[in-house]
């Protein structure tokens, strides 16, 4: 059985619903007997943030400079090296003219 959660014409659920707005209002907010935890809390919501928000960050760049690194290394060099030299069988110019032949050679 299943129940599905539609949120007005777009068919799409909201993220967060009345439960999970309140459970995080109860333990984001606290009596004044408790004011300690509610700091805590707090602070641990808004360090998990920060280190989320640096793991993408980082994640982002890496990427980038991984795609440009190899774009870099690649644009000096190919992916394969045909040495005349190493082709000396009679098919040699059949082998060449295939290779020259491949689209981006």
């Amino acid at each position: 059985m299943s129940v599905q959660a539609t949120n007005g014409a777009s068919g799409r659920a909201p993220p967060f619903g009345q439960w999970e707005r309140s459970v995080a209002a109860r333990y984001l907010r606290a009596k004044r007997s408790q004011g300690g935890v509610a700091l805590i809390s707090v602070i641990s919501f808004i360090g998990i943030m920060l280190a989320v928000a640096v793991l993408i960050i980082v994640m982002s760049v890496m990427n980038g400079f991984r795609a440009e690194l190899l774009s870099r290394i690649l644009g000096f060099s190919g992916h394969l090296y045909v040495a005349g030299g190493v082709l000396n069988s009679p098919d040699r110019d059949m082998v060449v003219k295939k290779i020259a032949d491949l689209p981006g050679v």
